[in-house]
């Protein structure tokens, strides 16, 4: 594929209509959310007749929630707590690039903003503090999103493979991708839900009858369900100092390519 076929495929699918299209159907299809507040209810209210400017009226809304310093699950967002006890059958593990992963690499009392540099990217890097959470203990984002493997089925280390089964178009091409695992999990995971996703177009919620105390990843590209997903407050994982690993395959240090993302590819409409 040339670049100029794939740049026009790429802006048909960043087409304004088809994000809001995907937002909308995420919330339709959305039935694990509990509406106990006016506003929201309100606001789901306005959808019904397709209305673009409710949409983003909510997608502002929970824009707002997102960078909120609450800790803790809300009336508004979903409440679906993974239940206590429950035995995953892999480590969890997060991704994440490069540029964002040396923020965590900071010396005591350097601030997180600026990270050392290297000549060459570090195929491990060990944090010096939990991730999100900078230099003064501030949270820098509500939750870690976090997935994991089976024994019969791995991510892999194709950067590019990756980013497409886990639904993450928003991570740019020639950007390093690193693994960051979690040996120990965090005190409460929770099911993510279309609120909690702040409406994201690449992201859908796990395809009906699916059971099982987890969600599930969207394929970019096919938008078919893929591995397992769950948050945790980046607040509950302030005591976890991970290492990061850089993905990819051994013989050369491979980069993220590009992804041409189909938002409602996969949504019955």
């Amino acid at each position: 594929m040339s670049f100029s076929d794939w740049k026009r495929q790429h802006e048909a699918a960043a087409d304004p209509e088809r994000r809001r299209a995907a937002q909308l159907w995420n919330l339709e299809a959305e039935d694990r959310i509990p509406i106990d507040t006016d506003r929201v209810r309100v606001y789901l209210g306005h959808l019904r007749p397709l209305q673009p400017a409710a949409l983003e009226a909510l997608t502002r809304l929970c824009g707002r929630l997102q960078r909120s310093k609450v800790q803790r699950p809300t009336k508004v967002f979903g409440r679906c707590p993974v239940p206590p006890g429950t035995e995953l059958p892999g480590t969890l593990v997060t991704f994440t690039t490069g540029r964002i992963v040396r923020r965590y690499l900071a010396a005591p009392g350097m601030h997180a903003s600026t990270p050392p540099r290297f000549r060459g990217p570090p195929k491990r890097l060990p944090l010096t503090g939990p991730f999100k959470i900078d230099t003064k203990g501030t949270a820098l984002d509500r939750f870690i999103w976090f997935t994991f493997e089976s024994p019969g089925r791995t991510l892999g280390n194709s950067p590019t493979e990756i980013v497409r089964l886990l639904g993450l178009p928003h991570i740019k091409a020639g950007r390093l991708l690193y693994r960051i695992d979690y040996p120990e999990r965090p005190a409460s995971l929770f099911i993510p839900t279309a609120l909690d996703a702040n409406l994201y177009e690449a992201w859908a919620p796990p395809p009906k009858g699916h059971v099982d105390p987890w969600g599930m990843t969207r394929d970019s590209k096919s938008g078919s369900p893929q591995f397992p997903e769950v948050v945790a407050f980046v607040a509950d994982c302030r005591h976890l100092v991970p290492t990061a690993r850089l993905v990819s395959p051994r013989v050369k240090r491979q980069k993220v390519g590009k992804i041409t993302p189909d938002f409602m590819a996969g949504r019955a409409v």
